[in-house]
């Protein structure tokens, strides 16, 4: 006769696994999956700009994923939200490519996860038990890009 562990009381009911459902946790950043490797529309950046991803990294991750779900932003075209999933299909071919190479769908699915920075910069990656796994910098919004080119 097999034995249940009883559930964490800290944890509560909430699961912590797969993708945002760890809405009350902090959010914590990895970036072992970065995607170094990819010389094309979005690369790494320079020196200048990874102040602007660290004070970010540093802001929102005092954030809970709740909290950063619930941010929207405003512009003449009324409110969307701010950060959000972005299903891996509605990318840029190259992107699409570039994801099928690294074969990161076998661990976390269909869907990434963007932080918007500013106007066109976006920090790409999957989440997955509460972590972001840092995959792109998109310093032009070319990852998935939007018709004011």
């Amino acid at each position: 006769m097999s034995r249940r562990n009883p559930p964490n009381k800290q944890q509560g009911s909430k699961p912590v696994d797969g993708g945002l459902d760890a809405g009350e946790h902090r959010l914590t950043f990895s970036f072992r999956f970065a995607d170094r490797g990819y010389r094309g529309a979005w690369s790494w950046p320079g020196a200048a700009e990874w102040e602007e991803i660290v004070n970010f990294l540093c802001d929102v991750g005092a954030s809970t994923w709740h909290e950063v779900r619930a941010q929207l932003f405003s512009s003449n075209r009324g409110s969307h939200r701010k950060h959000h999933t972005q299903h891996v299909e509605t990318l840029a071919p190259e992107a699409q490519e570039r994801i099928n190479a690294l074969r990161h769908t076998e661990k976390f699915g269909f869907e990434l996860f963007r932080f918007r920075l500013g106007s066109r910069q976006r920090l790409w990656g999957y989440t997955k038990g509460g972590v972001f796994y840092v995959l792109w910098w998109d310093a032009e919004h070319k990852v998935y890009p939007v018709g004011r080119e």
